[in-house]
């Protein structure tokens, strides 16, 4: 996940973007939108990215033109969003504000098209993924823990839950 993070800022970056915002809901250590922001910070080292922290904006709420990332005097010229349903807030109050983002200039996270359908944003670039593959990977993992526990305590969030997977391994 903080792969997907990183080539989406590596693509604003290439694409001459220095003021690059983050849009996420909330971050929660080890999980989604995190994991992007670690990404996203980590192209942002040894890069000519600004480093500005009021470009960083996290919330479960759709964005109404008041948050801080809207607000600040010199706004990012390009956004990641780890997250269709706020790329689309996100785009809706950049143009409600009159600086609409060009469809380039911003990258988002879904998984699959229908949503991209459902809020308007066909032709904006994304990176998907596949719901079934990060379950199938997230027990494979969990059965590794199993059959060999960590040196130290862990704790294992799963935010999802899947019918199709098969029942764990081990104890």
């Amino acid at each position: 996940e903080s792969v997907m993070g990183e080539m989406a800022t590596r693509r604003l970056l290439e694409r001459g973007h220095r003021r690059i915002g983050f849009v996420s809901g909330n971050l929660v250590e080890g999980l989604w939108n995190t994991q992007w922001l670690k990404g996203y910070q980590r192209a942002a080292m040894n890069s000519p990215m600004e480093s500005d922290p009021q470009l960083i904006h996290s919330s479960n709420e759709s964005l109404t033109g008041s948050e801080p990332i809207l607000a600040v005097t010199r706004p990012a010229t390009g956004y990641v969003v780890p997250d269709i349903r706020l790329a689309a807030s996100l785009v809706t109050a950049l143009n409600a504000k009159g600086t609409p983002i060009a469809r380039e200039s911003i990258i988002m996270s879904g998984p699959d098209v229908r949503l991209r359908e459902r809020y308007g944003l066909n032709g904006f670039p994304w990176i998907g993924y596949d719901v079934n593959q990060l379950a199938a990977v997230a027990v494979q993992q969990l059965q590794h823990v199993c059959q060999e526990p960590a040196p130290c305590s862990m704790e294992i969030v799963v935010p999802f839950t899947h019918q199709d997977l098969p029942p764990l391994k081990g104890n």
